[in-house]
């Protein structure tokens, strides 16, 4: 049993197989004292960077609100419904004010977490087994939800990640040198070259040629 996991940036991914689906692999790459800004799904391991700055994924929550108002009655879905609404009125809101300033932003981020927390403080009020823990997790991360209003490069959602993970996923399933913890390592390494050269919009086998020439250590070049 092993786990992929991946770590997008927008200049860079880095893929790497593990034994374990815990945090260990970030805390590897970005150590414990990161502070950074990270995009994610609501993986308790996340929390192990206590001075990061979190964005909990906005595309998670409104895919978990949508299946509880379809399967809901319409009187149990309410809070599934009012907190979509939060979520997508915040989205809006970033898009109608592109070039809002930071003043702004803190004062609308102030009202959206307000209204989040008068809807889900205290989830032992909601009778629904379903709605309690919607509520509670929304409470528990209640200032990770809108970052992306703060930071205008805070992405609202870890698609990126889900997107690079894909075609790495597939490539596990075919083949992906996976029966050995070596050909593992070497597939991370590889998959984050080939996925870092893209999002830099450089040629793969130029650069291949070059390092395979080159009797110095090659580094991928910055964007231009």
């Amino acid at each position: 049993m092993a786990w992929l996991h991946v770590f997008v940036t927008r200049k860079a991914t880095c893929y790497v197989v593990d034994p374990t689906r815990s945090a260990q692999p970030a805390l590897d790459l970005f150590g414990h004292e990161y502070a950074g800004t990270m995009s994610h799904d609501g993986w308790a391991t996340y929390q192990s960077f206590r001075q990061a700055h979190h964005q909990q994924c906005l595309t998670h929550i409104l895919h978990r609100c949508k299946e509880l108002r379809e399967t809901l009655s319409y009187p149990t879905s309410r809070l599934a419904r009012q907190v979509s609404a939060v979520f997508k009125r915040a989205l809006l809101w970033r898009d109608e004010h592109p070039h809002a300033k930071p003043r702004q932003r803190e004062v609308i981020v102030w009202e959206y977490v307000q209204q989040l927390g008068e809807l889900t403080d205290g989830s032992i009020r909601y009778r629904h087994p379903e709605n309690r823990k919607l509520a509670k997790f929304v409470w528990n991360h209640v200032t990770e939800w809108f970052r992306f209003l703060l930071d205008p490069l805070t992405a609202a959602s870890n698609s990126a990640a889900e997107r690079a993970i894909r075609p790495a996923a597939v490539n596990r399933k075919v083949w992906g040198g996976n029966r050995t913890w070596a050909g593992a390592q070497r597939q991370g390494i590889l998959l984050s070259v080939l996925r870092t050269l893209w999002q830099r919009g450089l040629d793969t086998l130029d650069f291949f040629a070059h390092a395979r020439c080159s009797t110095r250590s090659i580094l991928i070049p910055a964007e231009p």
